[in-house]
């Protein structure tokens, strides 16, 4: 096989393909995230198995609508701009998680000075 005939190597597809691995590693990983806060959530709700399942099932539920409606809103306005959008909220839910510290008080409560 000549120079000329060899398939070119497309790094754009070798990055789509990191990123879109990268996606489900964190899926995977925020799925593991629930997980560990089930063990919270039962001290406070008290919850039985049957709750718990359905606590874990929730969350994977509204992935599943949020793909869904991800891919209307991209058909309506576009890849870019949807996925734009869903990095900002998703690095704004990080930020408030992050500032969140030690009180029972949610941090998005604290950002518009609710007691």
């Amino acid at each position: 096989m000549t120079e000329a005939n060899q398939p070119k190597k497309d790094w754009r597809f070798i990055l789509i393909a990191i990123v879109a691995g990268l996606g489900g590693l964190l899926f995977g990983y925020d799925t593991g995230v629930v997980a560990g806060v089930l063990l919270f959530v039962n001290q406070v709700f008290h919850f039985d198995a049957s709750m718990k399942g359905l606590f874990v099932a929730i969350a994977l539920a509204a992935a599943a609508v949020g793909a869904a409606f991800a891919g209307a809103l991209a058909d309506a306005f576009g890849r870019r701009a949807v996925l734009i959008v869903a990095a900002v909220l998703f690095s704004a839910g990080a930020i408030l998680s992050s500032v969140a510290g030690t009180e029972d008080k949610p941090a998005s409560r604290k950002m518009v000075g609710a007691k």
